[in-house]
């Protein structure tokens, strides 16, 4: 019996083309692409990236449904520049999709979807609330242990709503020391979801400090998500990341067109950062 398998994911405009990769990597490695539901959360009401992506889904006969979150939920949250404020959408999602649905799969727009989701929709969380992938890194910058990435999460809805992680999130982040909050919410997730989470495989949210360390290849990366600085981000024509290829398979699977300096390898960028450094 095929599951259904409800995902979330938040952008607008400027992450389209992150958007159109990922949705296409989503339900081209899907078995049963009909089963997947994308809830698209957006803070523009008129941006166009939903269009986008109705003609993907559509084509592979998936479902899409998009929300708008009034501007007035994100007020009094912290954002530095480089962090938009569609990364606090996730909180909003567990209660937004509505009754009916049991599991969610959170997954950040700069991320690249290798496997069939089947497999993760189904994972027991052994009464946990989410699950997600350890980030080592960030443990070491925070000097604390175990810490979770929240690029990719997945979620018991209705525990979620029963013990009220939204709103305690939201009193944390607006707690804050200072009103700095520069890893958006994902410190402040850590901290109600203390005790709470389950350990997922690495290779289900691949993240950039993890292949640079050898933790684990790109390519058995199920999830492979491009975080970190801009050099990281694959649309950067000077982007060094291994699995920049993997991002311009799916753009291209998904039929958008692309800037021919983007398409630069990976070793030429390499070059390129190190001549931009003399």
């Amino acid at each position: 019996m095929n599951l259904p398998i409800h995902v979330a994911i938040c952008g607008n405009d400027n992450y389209s083309n992150y958007a159109n990769a990922l949705v296409t990597s989503i339900l081209a490695n899907t078995q049963s692409p009909s089963q997947i539901t994308i809830h698209l959360f957006n803070r523009l009401t008129d941006s166009k990236i939903l269009k986008d992506l109705q003609e993907i889904t559509m084509r592979y006969g998936a479902k899409i449904l998009e929300y708008h979150i009034p501007i007035a939920a994100y007020r009094q949250l912290p954002a530095k520049d480089y962090k938009s404020l569609d990364a606090y959408s996730r909180l909003f999602a567990p209660r937004l999709i509505g009754e009916g649905i049991d599991r969610l799969i959170y997954i950040d727009i700069d991320a690249i979807v290798r496997a069939d989701l089947s497999e993760l929709v189904s994972v027991d969380l052994n009464g946990n609330t989410i699950g997600a992938v350890r980030d080592l890194e960030y443990e070491k910058g925070e000097g604390k242990s175990p810490l979770f990435n929240s690029g990719v999460m997945v979620i018991d809805v209705g525990r979620w709503k029963s013990r009220k992680i939204e709103e305690q999130v939201l009193v944390e982040i607006r707690h804050s020391q200072g009103g700095i909050v520069p890893l958006a919410d994902q410190d402040d997730l850590n901290e109600v979801l203390r005790g709470d989470w389950l350990e997922l495989p690495l290779s289900w949210n691949v993240m950039t400090g993890s292949i640079y360390n050898k933790e684990i290849d790109y390519q058995d990366a199920k999830i492979l998500h491009f975080n970190g600085g801009t050099l990281h981000k694959p649309d950067h024509y000077l982007c060094i990341h291994p699995g920049k290829g993997e991002y311009f398979k799916y753009l291209n699977l998904a039929k958008k067109r692309i800037l021919p300096i983007c398409y630069i390898p990976v070793p030429v960028s390499r070059v390129l950062h190190f001549l931009s450094h003399l």
